[in-house]
C-alpha cells in the first residue's frame, strides 16, 4: 500500500486518481460533512484562519486507488488546551489484562469498525476549510451545483470555502467528539 499527496497521486494515476479523490468528496458531500460557504460573506480574520485540506492518494495492494481527504488542524493548536483536545485512551496494560482474561475464560470476543466514525459526530465549534488547486475539480465533480458557485479566485487560485459541520480526521478536537457521541449512544443503550 503506497500512500502519497493529491499532487502526485494524480500524475502519477492521472483520471483514476481524480475519480478516487470525487468518490471521497461525494461520500463527504452524501454525510453532509461540510456546506460551501461565499468568500466575500466571511470575514478576513476568518478567511485566513481557514484550514487546508489534505488529499491523498493511496494504492491498495490490490491495485485499487483510493481518496482520503483529512483536514490540517495545525492552526487550531493555539484555540484550545491540550485537555480540550483528547480522548480518553486505553493503558496498554489494561488491553492486555483484557485479552488474557478472555483467553483464560475462552469468551467469544468480537471487533467491529465504525466507518467513518469521526464523520458522525457534530462540530460545535466554527471550522472553516479552504480548498485550492486540482482537488477543486475533483469536488465540483462530486457535486456541481452545489459546489461551483462559491469557487472564488484569489491571486489567480481558485480557491472553495466549506464550513464543517461534522467532525474530521485531523481537526484537534475530532477523536474528542466521537468518543463523547459514543459514549452518549453507549449510556442510551443502557450498557454502562
Amino acid at each position: 500500500m503506497t500512500q502519497m499527496s493529491a499532487k502526485k497521486g494524480i500524475r502519477m494515476f492521472g483520471e483514476k486518481a481524480l475519480e478516487a479523490i470525487a468518490k471521497e468528496y461525494s461520500q463527504l458531500d452524501e454525510l453532509t460533512v461540510f456546506i460551501p460557504r461565499i468568500a466575500n460573506e466571511l470575514s478576513y480574520a476568518e478567511r485566513r484562519n481557514s484550514l487546508n485540506i489534505i488529499d491523498l492518494i493511496k494504492e491498495k495492494r490490490c491495485g485499487k486507488i483510493k481518496g482520503r481527504t483529512v483536514v490540517d488542524g495545525r492552526g487550531q493548536r493555539e484555540m484550545y488546551d491540550k485537555y480540550d483536545t483528547s480522548s480518553p485512551a486505553l493503558a496498554i496494560e489494561s488491553f492486555v489484562a483484557t485479552l488474557v482474561i478472555d483467553s483464560a475464560e475462552e469468551r467469544d470476543v468480537a471487533v467491529c469498525d465504525v466507518v467513518g466514525a469521526f464523520l458522525k459526530a457534530d462540530q460545535p465549534d466554527f471550522v472553516l476549510l479552504r480548498v485550492t488547486g486540482p482537488v477543486i475539480n475533483a469536488i465540483v465533480r462530486a457535486n456541481e451545483s452545489k459546489y461551483k458557485p462559491y469557487i472564488t479566485h484569489k491571486s489567480g487560485t481558485r480557491v472553495l470555502y466549506l464550513q464543517l459541520l461534522n467532525a474530521m480526521y485531523g481537526t484537534l478536537t475530532a477523536a474528542l467528539l466521537w468518543y463523547q457521541m459514543f459514549v452518549e449512544y453507549l449510556l442510551e443503550m443502557g450498557l454502562f
